[in-house]
Formats: structure tokens, sequence, C-alpha cells
């Protein structure tokens, strides 16, 4: 039995918890999917969206009696990780696995808490299978790769594990441990239908210096099938009532030929669900938003970031402020709603340049 948990943010962010929309934890959704598939019980409890304390997940944990308590973080939500893991370790005799992008990125600070057993570091699916074989057997964790744990009060970082080819060959996220009807967007495209978000591709080739993607699942984007995005997608419909979805790529329209293929897929298939996605201003055309809008995009997020261009270079986003209008523009044309990204603080920022950014986003 393994319980995966996805922290609260309502002691972090009190009555504005629900400003930005509550969203489906998809990282251990999918964990949870790959370990049915290979015949182990598995409990989501996503005690953001339940509004659980954490008593109440200790309370449920306690009935459910896992073998394995896994505990999902970023990094804002990492002091939250650490209080529940501590309560569960009180509480019961179990190992407890942190990972995530905080836990990915900084697994020094997250391996030396006592409540933290193992870490895993980046893509979980084998390294979490591996994990599990080698407590039930008794084993050492020598030859885990992306683990990071602790013999003898010393930290041993074992080697990063291959990221996975072929996403098709991953089962779909566990809907059926979510709790599907609380989740819900705040997007400006919210048509009043019930809403997830979904993954369609791993892997962002940007060097942009402040973003965990490449963190995560490395700079080489490896592409699900348009076909398998599509049965995903009418899978969520026909089961959930599913209406609107939100992808989640770093990416989405950095395969231009990928992605026309699924527009067109969406098309034929008259699949009735409107959704949005995230892109790159450099790889936005006008010919591409159009088929977008046709198969249900209503709404694309620009990571612009800022509006001076030195700052730009620094961080690496590898843009140019004509290309962040002439996309926002094309995608006005196409019908399609544009959500712009910005952020206060890069390397180098002045008043000067803050200033800069918000003329450009007015």
């Amino acid at each position: 039995k393994v319980a995966l948990i996805h922290p609260s943010a309502e002691e972090l962010y009190g009555k504005w918890e629900d400003s930005v929309g509550v969203w489906p934890p998809l990282g251990i959704a999918y964990l949870a999917s790959f370990l049915e598939k290979n015949g182990h019980t598995v409990r989501i409890i996503d005690a953001n969206a339940e509004h659980k304390s954490i008593d109440a997940v200790v309370e449920e944990l306690s009935e459910f009696k896992p073998g394995l308590v896994g505990i999902t973080s970023v990094t804002v939500l990492i002091l939250q990780a650490f209080k529940l893991a501590r309560a569960v370790k009180k509480a019961m005799d179990v190992p407890v696995v942190l990972g995530g992008p905080h836990p990915t990125t900084i697994p020094e600070d997250t391996i030396s808490r006592d409540e933290v057993d193992f870490v895993v570091r980046g893509e979980g699916e084998r390294t979490l299978i591996e994990l599990i074989g080698c407590i039930s057997a008794g084993k050492g964790y020598e030859n885990v790769k992306g683990l990071v744990f602790k013999r003898d009060g010393k930290t041993v970082y074992n080697p990063p594990r291959e990221f996975i080819e072929d996403l098709d060959s991953l089962p779909w996220p566990a809907y059926h441990l979510l709790p599907v009807s609380k989740y819900k967007t705040r997007s400006y495209s919210d048509n009043g239908r019930q809403w997830v978000s979904m993954c369609g591709s791993r892997g962002c080739p940007s060097m942009c210096n402040f973003c965990a993607a490449t963190v995560m699942h490395g700079r080489k984007v490896r592409f699900r099938s348009p076909s398998d995005i599509l049965a995903e997608m009418k899978h969520v419909r026909d089961k959930y009532g599913i209406g609107n979805i939100t992808f989640i790529d770093s990416t989405f329209n950095i395969n231009r030929k990928k992605l026309a293929e699924l527009c067109d897929m969406i098309i034929g298939d008259k699949l009735g669900v409107e959704w949005q996605c995230e892109a790159r201003v450099s790889s936005a055309d006008e010919e591409t938003l159009k088929l977008m809008y046709k198969s249900g995009c209503r709404l694309i997020a620009f990571g612009i970031e800022s509006g001076d261009q030195g700052i730009l270079d620094k961080i690496k986003k590898g843009i140019t402020l004509e290309q962040a209008e002439r996309a926002v523009k094309a995608a006005k044309r196409s019908g399609i709603m544009i959500l712009t990204s910005f952020i206060f603080g890069h390397t180098g920022e002045t008043r000067e340049t803050a200033n800069r950014t918000i003329d450009f986003a007015v």
C-alpha cells in the first residue's frame, strides 16, 4: 500500500488560497497509475483540494495503513510538506519519501530533515517502483537511480535516472483516485464546465534561468502521440464530464507539426472540449493559431517575463519584444484570449527596467 499526498496551501495563502484555482497534482497522479499498473494499492490524499488539515491526513493514513508515504512539494509548500512528514513519522513507523520540484532542486536540505527518509529526484515513476522493491525485499538502495537517502548518518546521492522516452507507455493519471469535482480554473476562459489539467509532453529546450521545468524533466522534449492525447481527452470528457482542459506543457507549440495533427484530430472527432495551453512567442504563427482556435483553444499563456530586452537576454529567455508583440497580435486576430506572464526581480532588475515591463504589458 502506498499513500501519495499533495499538501494543503490553505495555511500559506489564507483567504487568497483559491485565487488561482485548484489544480490536480498530476505528478503524483502519474505515479499512482504507474504503481497500480505494477500491482500496488494506492491512495491519493489531495489535502489542498479537499481542505484537509494535517490531523485529518494523519487520521486517514492511520486507517489506510500504508507501507510507504510519498509527499510532493513545490518550494512555497515545502515547510508544509516537512510539517506533514513530521506528523506522519510521529503517528506511524513508515518510510517517508519527498519528491517534486523543490526536493529535486535542493535535495541536500530536504534529506537533512529527520522526518524525510528518501528523496526522489526528477521523474519518479521507475525510481519509486524500484525503491518499493528494495524496501519489500530488505535490500540496499545503492542501485536505485534518482534516489537520495541516508546511511550511517551520511547522505548518499545515487546517479540521476534517465528520462522516460516513450511517454505513451505511461498509463494516464489516476483520475479515479482524485477528487475531480473539486478542481477549478480561475482562467479568463473558464466556461463553467468541469475542468482538469493535462500533460502532452515532458521537457523543455529553453534555457530560462528561473524555471524548474528542465530540472524536473530535462531539456530534451519527449512528446506523447496526438492519438494518445486525444484518447485521454475523450476519456475525461466521457467519464468525468470534463469540458475544459489546460495543458501544462512548458511549450505546447514547440512542435507545430504534432500540434497541428492533434488539432486536426480534435476537429475531426468533434470533441466539443475547450482547452488552453502555455506557448512560446517565438513559435507562434498565425496559421497554427487559427487551427488551434478552430479545435477549441480559447486561451494561450505566453511567458514574456520582462519588457526590457536586456533583462530577457540576462535570463536567457531566448525571445525578443518584437516576437512577443507579433505573437499576441496574431493570437488575438485568431480569436484566442491571451494571458501574459511577467516577473519582477530578475537578475539586474532596476526601477527603470521594471517600469519598462509595466509599460510593455499595458
